[in-house]
């Protein structure tokens, strides 16, 4: 909107010189914006705000008339903007439809209209298309990761039957989208192939293959529709726009019922011989009706925000949604009696435009060569394995970042990942006690995921133990190498989410140890660490701080290879549960950690981190439970130019109880004894996104008791919002 606005009242150069200043000038701060605002006397927010008002102006000049439609008044908030799509009305006055809203994830509801109650239906997956909704039948696609591969997935269909409340998965490991019942109980839907030619196929409720009606070469399959008599139609795209086919399911020959038009044509459906789409027309999405008979077409709403997702319910009722300023709500749309003709024009006029005789020319066809003209390029084989993408003026690993390890310091990265997708790799730069240098490679391509890390510098090498009694460091610069296999697999991926993550890695450290047996230095741990992840939870609302059920378990055993004697091996577990609060959007997390350290003459640091408010301790044996509750405060919804946005403040109340069997240093040697600990207190946070970054960066205040020493502890939280995924807590590794 603002691009289309700026094009029309200044030049069309405007975006093309800040994009070129980007590329020429990326360690100038605000590039794009110092651009623009020299270009057109404006900042971007004010730009912005013009192109609203300039909108606003044009879209009050077209009058709304709501006289023919009824609004079911379902979406009484004015907060949590609740939509109410694909509404089907059944012959006993039940309202089915997909609710979404900012604080709950997508349900499919009915609403009893004669009491007003509205049930819960259930939560579907992520939905690949458009659902079908009949009197007994709720029938969709959606999504179906492959076990191992992200860029493998599948579009299943599933069946709902709300009169039984019984749920039924129909097709497994397919690629159908936008099912529809036809006669005879059968199902429709549009399959792609792997090499992405779309066609028609016909299934029965078993999944098993009847017939496909396929299309011309040059249509790409949008949308199916279908009457009771079990004709079919369908929306395709084509070089000359968007164009409505009747198939005959006899044999694969199709006639043309409307188009091609280059106009956004959607949400077909067929009564009789009466097609009904929706199209942008002045500019607001509305309901039409075209008489396949006398092949005339006429505009049936004029609704101020415009209507969508259009369904026929058994009475020969049209439905579709009706939307406002905070959301949707199901109507019905009367035909009306009198109709006057609307021709459709080929090209719509843009919204920005030059309002001169000569002023608009509609956008030519993005399909200008022949497909012959098309040339293979082979990618070089550098590019195969490196495209340096982004880069970085401090030093982090992306890939432990993500995972939730968070080391920054001053240097630099750069960030390489291939076109494939199969290589992801860094270098940097770091300066801590001494200068760094950094390497991390990550292979994709394999059933395994194969990683290799190395790290030279940034600390010192280490001396434990020995003569001196206690560990000092030297001038060697430290190294540290890292071998991980792992194989990731993602067991499910509907409303639950289930993942598992088995792995094996192996470490080296230049550090040097105290040998006592051997009165000698070993330098060198070895390392052999395998571990496992198991994480399922439910897919979450836009506004949920956690997953509102889920559980995960992560574990494994670090095993020092070279050292035995001298170090000790480790096993550690931790256990998290997801529960939901007292109100919407408020999450209950229940944290436990274990952790074993075999006898040796060292005692290796702990994995986890200590409570909070209290310090590490060297411990033999540890227990650790958290419980946290959190909610969301408010949405400030603020900006302070493109410096800062802050988009939500959290309060999260927090106790932590601690068991351990720990050395403590009492009358000038170390005592094995039992320690408990525990504190108590809250965290005020918000998340915020720093220079228009994507991801945000939680920041807050923690402040507690801790119930040992009776004192109260500040402490200020800084983080990465990852653990909004998994549930994680900022304060734990």
């Amino acid at each position: 909107m603002m691009v289309g606005y700026t094009n029309l009242k200044y030049n069309n150069n405007i975006w093309a010189k800040a994009l070129n200043d980007v590329s020429k000038k990326p360690y100038q701060i605000f590039p794009f914006r110092v651009s623009v605002k020299k270009s057109v006397k404006r900042s971007i927010p004010k730009l912005f705000n013009e192109s609203l008002s300039y909108s606003d102006s044009v879209w009050n000049i077209y009058a709304a008339d709501t006289s023919n439609i009824w609004v079911y008044k379902l979406n009484k908030s004015n907060r949590d903007n609740s939509e109410y799509q694909y509404p089907y009305l059944t012959s006993d006055s039940l309202l089915i439809s997909l609710k979404t809203s900012l604080g709950k994830g997508p349900t499919f509801v009915c609403n009893y209209l004669e009491s007003g109650k509205e049930e819960s239906l259930f939560k579907p997956s992520y939905l690949t298309h458009k659902p079908f909704i009949n009197d007994t039948l709720i029938v969709w696609s959606q999504y179906q990761s492959d076990l191992r591969w992200e860029y493998r997935n599948f579009s299943d269909i599933w069946m709902y039957n709300f009169r039984l409340k019984k749920r039924e998965r129909i097709t497994k490991g397919m690629k159908y989208f936008n099912p529809i019942v036809v006669e005879n109980n059968r199902i429709a839907a549009i399959e792609y192939s792997p090499e992405g030619i779309g066609s028609i196929a016909i299934i029965d409720n078993a999944g098993n293959g009847i017939m496909k009606i396929k299309l011309p070469e040059d249509l790409e399959l949008k949308e199916i529709a279908s009457d009771r008599k079990g004709t079919i139609v369908s929306r395709s795209a084509s070089q000359n726009g968007a164009i409505i086919l009747k198939h005959s399911l006899k044999n694969s020959s199709c006639d043309t019922l409307l188009g091609p038009y280059f106009r956004d044509i959607s949400n077909i459906a067929l009564l009789d011989s009466i097609l009904l789409f929706t199209m942008t027309d002045e500019y607001r999405e509305q309901l039409f009706e075209h008489n396949t008979k006398t092949n005339t077409t006429t505009k049936l709403t004029s609704s101020p925000f415009g209507v969508s997702n259009i369904s026929l319910s058994s009475n020969k009722y049209v439905l579709a949604s009706y939307y406002s300023s905070n959301g949707s709500n199901p109507c019905i749309v009367s035909l009306p009696k009198s109709k006057k003709p609307f021709t459709i024009q080929n090209h719509q006029v843009a919204l920005f435009h030059d309002e001169s005789p000569n002023g608009y020319k509609p956008t030519k066809s993005l399909f200008t060569s022949n497909s012959s003209d098309l040339k293979e390029k082979r990618i070089p084989t550098f590019k195969k394995f490196v495209n340096i993408h982004s880069w970085a003026p401090l030093y982090y690993n992306p890939t432990e970042l993500a995972m939730g390890n968070i080391e920054i310091y001053p240097g630099a990265t750069l960030i390489s990942q291939n076109l494939t997708s199969t290589l992801i790799a860094s270098a940097g730069y770091s300066y801590n006690k001494t200068h760094g240098f950094h390497g991390h490679v990550e292979w994709l391509g394999w059933f395994p995921k194969i990683s290799l890390k190395f790290d030279y510098g940034n600390t010192f090498s280490a001396i434990v133990g020995g003569p001196l009694a206690y560990s000092i460091y030297t001038s060697t610069p430290n190294i540290n190498a890292e071998a991980t296999i792992r194989v990731p697999l993602s067991l499910s991926s509907g409303y639950v989410i289930t993942t598992l993550n088995t792995a094996v890695k192996y470490g080296y450290t230049n550090s040097s140890i105290w040998d006592y047996s051997a009165t000698q230095y070993n330098e060198g741990i070895n390392t052999v660490e395998p571990y496992f992840s198991l994480i399922s939870f439910t897919r979450m609302a836009h506004r949920d701080i956690r997953p509102r059920f889920g559980a995960s378990v992560f574990g494994g055993a670090n095993r020092v290879v070279n050292l035995k004697s001298s170090l000790g091996d480790i096993l550690y577990s931790r256990s998290t549960i997801y529960l939901p609060g007292l109100f919407t959007n408020h999450s209950f997390m229940v944290n436990g950690l274990f952790e074993h350290h075999s006898s040796s003459d060292y005692l290796r640091p702990s994995k986890f981190y200590p409570i909070r408010g209290h310090t590490d301790l060297l411990n033999q044996q540890l227990v650790i439970l958290k419980l946290d509750y959190a909610f969301p405060v408010l949405y400030p919804d603020l900006a302070v130019g493109s410096m800062v946005y802050l988009k939500r403040i959290i309060l999260n109340a927090f106790y932590d109880s601690h068991w351990s069997k720990s050395y403590l240093y009492v009358q000038n040697q170390w005592a094995l004894k039992s320690i408990k600990r525990s504190s108590v207190g809250t965290e005020l946070s918000g998340d915020l996104h720093f220079f228009r970054i994507q991801h945000p960066i939680r920041l807050g205040y923690r402040g507690g008791y801790n119930r040992n020493n009776q004192s109260f502890f500040h402490q200020f939280i800084l983080g990465f919002d990852i653990g909004s995924l998994y549930g994680s807590s900022y304060s734990s590794k």
